[in-house]
């Protein structure tokens, strides 16, 4: 005898279950924008014209709410630097005097003087006047930078 179910009945407007298509199970995709290499790692064919030294810079921008503790991990970027032995330069309005004129400080007591920028102030000729070169410019209260200030740190970034 036949046994009817709801869905292979003849006026079931489904198809029975065994006349479902149900797709090939397949890998994941690879990203196609990234060729895979395989053996060796092969040099270009033309050398490149950029100097083996010269990297471009990177510009981040960092922001959360009040007491998320930005200014505590900007300290700890100003350490980490520095204690590879690399120039730091850090950044802070003029008048934000809460810790102390020309001061970065956290409220878990960590702190360091910064020089200190206002609308007026050229970022570009302030990094020229430094005698060393710098491996990183911090900036705490960016949102004080002027647009100009602002592209002046993003032309910074990519010489």
């Amino acid at each position: 005898f036949d046994l009817l179910t709801p869905s292979s009945h003849p006026s079931s407007n489904r198809a029975p279950p065994s006349a479902v298509a149900t797709p090939p199970r397949r890998r994941a995709a690879r990203n196609r924008a990234q060729p895979r290499l395989r053996g060796p790692k092969r040099a270009p064919a033309v050398p490149s014209r950029r100097k083996p030294h010269a990297t471009m810079g990177k510009l981040y921008f960092n922001y959360s709410t009040m007491n998320a503790g930005k200014s505590t991990a900007l300290l700890q970027a100003a350490h980490n630097y520095e204690e590879r032995g690399m120039e730091v330069l850090l950044l802070t309005a003029s008048f934000d005097d809460r810790a102390g004129a020309g001061r970065i400080a956290s409220r878990i007591g960590l702190g360091k003087d910064a020089e200190t920028f206002d609308a007026t102030t050229d970022l570009c000729e302030l990094l020229q006047r430094r005698a060393t070169a710098v491996a990183c410019v911090l900036v705490d209260e960016a949102q004080f930078l002027t647009k100009d200030q602002v592209w002046q740190r993003a032309r910074h970034a990519e010489i």
